[in-house]
C-alpha cells in the first residue's frame, strides 16, 4: 500500500495488528463463511480474520452467486479494517 501511495493502509497498520491480536479483535488465518443464505442476499462472516482477506473472499461468493442468479447482496460482519 505504501509504494503505491496510501500510506493509511501500509506498514503504519502494523502496531493496530499488532494492538488487535492482543485484544482478541483479529484472528489469524480466519476465513470468511456464509452465515445465512437466501438466494440473492449472502450474510457472511469474517471470523474476525484480516479485512482484506475476507473481503475478497465475500466478494468472491457474491460474484459466483449473480452469474447463477443475475443479482447478488453481500452483508459482511465480523471483518477487521478493510
Amino acid at each position: 500500500a505504501n509504494l503505491t501511495g496510501h500510506d493509511s493502509h501500509g506498514v503504519g497498520m502494523i502496531p493496530r495488528y499488532v494492538d488487535s491480536l492482543r485484544d482478541r479483535e483479529l484472528k489469524l488465518n480466519a476465513h470468511a463463511s456464509v452465515v445465512k443464505d437466501v438466494g440473492a442476499v449472502l450474510t457472511v462472516d469474517g471470523g474476525k480474520g484480516f479485512g482484506q482477506v475476507v473481503a475478497h473472499e465475500a466478494m468472491e461468493l457474491g460474484i459466483e452467486r449473480a452469474k447463477k442468479l443475475g443479482v447478488c447482496a453481500v452483508a459482511l460482519r465480523n471483518a477487521h479494517h478493510i
